[in-house]
């Protein structure tokens, strides 16, 4: 806690004042001096509580940790519900401009572009013989790694190897 004197008087507030300075509730100030607001003075009988506005705005306002989320189990119900809404909402945002791609959609597009690609992968040695003269043992050894990488790509894509 800092000493109260040393901030100026315009910065000092107490819970209800930040309440309306933020246009929170005052639910909302509790919950976040329990989650480590910065307090000037701890409210007690008799005692105001006493925050500084600034403090305050740079405490609420900074990045969270590494760009991770707020740990919505730290929240009262009524910011953890909010929280939550807004994920939601920010994920159909994403959806919507092409930010975010639901899973079912990535891996059918995935599964149509293997499929491409291992159809591609099996006719080289046949179009190779044709077009660059291979000989029949070249055309085989090619086949033969064709294979290899097709099953290879095969267990990549069951989960079987990574």
């Amino acid at each position: 806690m800092q000493a109260a004197k040393h901030v100026p008087e315009l910065r000092r507030a107490n819970k209800a004042e930040v309440s309306e300075f933020f246009g929170v509730t005052l639910p909302t100030v509790n919950a976040w001096i329990a989650r480590g607001c910065p307090v000037l003075q701890k409210g007690a009988r008799g005692i105001p509580w006493v925050l500084d506005l600034l403090e305050v705005a740079q405490w609420r306002f900074q990045p969270q940790g590494d760009g991770d989320p707020e740990d919505p189990d730290n929240m009262t119900p009524k910011e953890r519900l909010d929280w939550y809404k807004g994920e939601a909402e920010k994920r159909k945002l994403q959806i919507t401009d092409g930010e975010l791609v639901e899973a079912s959609t990535h891996e059918r597009q995935m599964s149509e572009l293997l499929k491409v690609s291992i159809s591609w992968a099996e006719t080289m040695p046949d179009v190779m013989e044709r077009e660059a003269g291979l000989t029949p043992e070249q055309v085989e050894r090619l086949q033969a790694a064709v294979d290899r990488q097709r099953d290879r790509l095969h267990s990549v894509w069951a989960g079987d190897d990574v």
